[in-house]
């Protein structure tokens, strides 16, 4: 019950991150979402497939998403992912 409340806040907090990004670039159906990048929630997902775990924080700047993330063992690592591309590499 506790993992699923922190992965609802965890994804809460990323749709939350991405807001002002879609405002930026025009938003839905101003060629601001897919067409210009790749959803984070499809960059979180990756993630989650080839390590498990979950995000711990999310940042964006510069057009890249600084991903804090805790591995099953309890172990932090650090990604970057490029917004547009979604290619994903570990810091």
């Amino acid at each position: 019950m506790l993992r699923s409340i922190s992965i609802a806040v965890i994804l809460a907090a990323a749709v939350a991150l991405a807001q002002p990004v879609l405002a930026q670039k025009g938003g839905k159906g101003q060629g601001g979402d897919r067409a210009d990048g790749v959803p984070l929630s499809r960059i979180v997902d990756q993630i989650r497939g080839q390590q498990g775990g979950e995000a711990v924080s999310i940042k964006f700047s510069n057009g890249a998403y600084t991903i804090l993330w805790r591995t099953p063992d309890g172990q932090l690592q650090r990604y970057v992912a490029d917004a547009k591309s979604g290619r994903v590499s570990k810091r």
